[in-house]
């Protein structure tokens, strides 16, 4: 009865080698006969080098980070894909647009032919009342809405695309981040925290991705990093923001590097 062991044992060899291959999605992506494996699919983006401040002109908020030509997207993109940042100004009056929930319509010439359309992060600093982060919603030539509440103001206000990913598919995602900037005065507190994904038309933070840096001396680098896993939307986002707790001191991002990988 030796052989039927030697057969046995060949049958097992071929069910635990079967259950490695990947798994493929039924669904299909950008043309491909399949969309690829859960295992393949993955992003990054990072800064290299980058010698440009983050204006930071609102103490408290969150500014998406981008300056020209800051982000590159490497070579690491895998059913995910990649867009860089933009910067626009606000150049008219916020007007209620009213709805449930309630829009407000931002003036912004030239906002379109800057490559801004619905379903992009913003950021709106050194505004009063509208200084956060938003989903971009109803783009025109010169103008878009954002879901909040109204408050009469005129025209002030950055608007703010930072790089981001895309994911093509829906699941769970291992993502980690590491992050060298130094500040261009005199003590600081950082946060730094993910945006992906959005609720009621407003971008959600990544909770557990948030983490402080403090930076005593103008100039001098400090690294942060964080990690974790969470489940992201089919076509959501994935973006990256820098908030000055405390003041509205400028803040160099020398280096950065945010990765995806879908488990």
């Amino acid at each position: 009865m030796r052989w039927l062991s030697w057969v046995l044992g060949l049958v097992m060899v071929g069910l635990l080698w079967a259950l490695t291959l990947p798994v493929f999605a039924a669904n299909d992506h950008g043309g491909n006969d399949a969309a690829a494996p859960r295992g393949s699919v993955h992003g990054h983006m990072s800064v290299f080098e980058n010698g440009t401040a983050n204006t930071i002109d609102t103490a408290g908020a969150w500014h998406l980070i981008y300056t020209a030509g800051e982000w590159i997207t490497g070579d690491i993109l895998s059913d995910v894909t990649y867009q860089d940042g933009a910067v626009e100004t606000v150049s008219g009056a916020y007007a209620d647009a009213g709805g449930t929930p309630n829009s407000v319509t931002v003036t912004a010439a030239g906002f379109a032919a800057s490559g801004f359309a619905d379903g992009d992060f913003i950021s709106i600093t050194g505004s009063t009342n509208y200084n956060s982060v938003f989903e971009v919603q109803n783009t025109a030539t010169n103008s878009f809405t954002i879901v909040s509440a109204f408050n009469a103001e005129g025209a002030a206000g950055t608007i703010t695309r930072g790089g981001s990913l895309t994911m093509n598919q829906a699941g769970s995602y291992f993502f980690h981040y590491t992050l060298s900037a130094a500040p261009q005065t005199n003590n600081h507190e950082f946060d730094v925290v993910l945006f992906s994904g959005t609720s009621g038309g407003l971008p959600l933070m990544i909770n557990e991705s948030e983490t402080r840096f403090e930076s005593k001396l103008a100039g001098k680098f400090s690294n942060v990093g964080g990690g974790g896993i969470h489940t992201l939307q089919a076509g959501g986002k994935l973006t990256i923001g820098i908030k000055n707790v405390g003041a509205t001191g400028n803040v160099t991002t020398r280096y950065a590097n945010v990765w995806l990988h879908h488990l």
